[in-house]
């Protein structure tokens, strides 16, 4: 980061990492804003996981079922395949691309959630 784009007044932390060359590890890095105080020498329980929003993300579906009596065969691939027609298409889900959430202290402790910001190629 560098001096013009901070504030004038606020305190800039950097901390160099080493990141091994193994080409198939993918590394992540959090930045945490200023005005959280945080303070990594007090946690001792931190646990970092993907945001699992797949209910979230899917479409919500008509009142039709999917099998059994009533059901249509074949219904969902029609739908997918009207919609490509018409240009909309749907974007799956993927876990991978879901925000991360850092859970520090425990289930009482505080939670931080990751969104996705630029980065270096920006």
């Amino acid at each position: 980061m560098s001096d013009s784009q901070t504030p004038a007044g606020a305190s800039v932390q950097e901390f160099s990492i080493r990141v091994p060359k193994n080409s198939r590890k993918r590394h992540h890095v959090m930045r945490f804003n200023s005005v959280l105080n945080v303070d990594f020498a007090k946690w001792g329980q931190v646990k970092m996981e993907r945001e699992n929003n797949q209910k979230e993300f899917a479409r919500p579906d008509d009142d039709m079922p999917k099998f059994g009596a009533g059901s249509e065969f074949g219904r969902e691939a029609k739908e997918e395949a009207r919609r490509k027609k018409f240009g909309i298409v749907s974007k799956k889900y993927k876990p991978e691309d879901q925000p991360w959430i850092l859970k520090a202290g425990g289930k009482t402790g505080k939670k931080f959630k990751g969104i996705r910001e630029g980065g270096v190629g920006e």
